[in-house]
């Protein structure tokens, strides 16, 4: 925070502090005021948590040229690839829940676990194998809100 010539940092100090170096500096010349904030806290402004769900779409989709199998019918590293972003997602949704109240009424006002669920089934099977230990880092960040 700051009001033009000096900078206060407004993290939690003690009342009995009464000397005001610890919590203020000067701003000056030249200096750049920037701003820092935590995704979970301004995700909002872009949309909520709904807007990682389209990311879940892409994963399983054959690249250009690729059918997602191997000459001999195995399944080709670059599909167990998609299934690992897909558990990425899973985990970037739950960082942005983890302990956000707002974030977490959002996406069950949205249906946001139902369509989740809905769009995780488009995985393949291969890939879920991935996906467990994200979903239950997702219940556990629920379930300890």
């Amino acid at each position: 925070a700051t009001d033009g010539t000096t900078l206060f940092n407004i993290a939690q100090v003690p009342d009995y502090s009464s000397d005001k170096s610890t919590y203020t500096a000067t701003l000056m010349a030249g200096t750049q005021l920037c701003s820092r904030r935590l995704l979970q806290d301004i995700i909002y402004c872009v949309g909520g948590v709904s807007v990682f769900f389209p990311l879940l779409t892409q994963f399983d989709k054959p690249s250009e040229g690729e059918a997602g199998y191997g000459w001999s019918g195995h399944v080709t590293t670059k599909s167990i690839l998609k299934g690992s972003l897909a558990a990425e997602v899973v985990e970037l949704i739950s960082s942005v829940l983890d302990k956000n109240l707002e974030n977490q009424q959002q996406m069950n006002l949205l249906s946001g676990f139902s369509v989740l669920g809905f769009l995780l089934q488009s995985v393949s099977p291969e890939s879920k194998v991935v996906l467990v230990s994200a979903l239950k880092h997702l219940l556990d960040v629920i379930a300890n809100s």
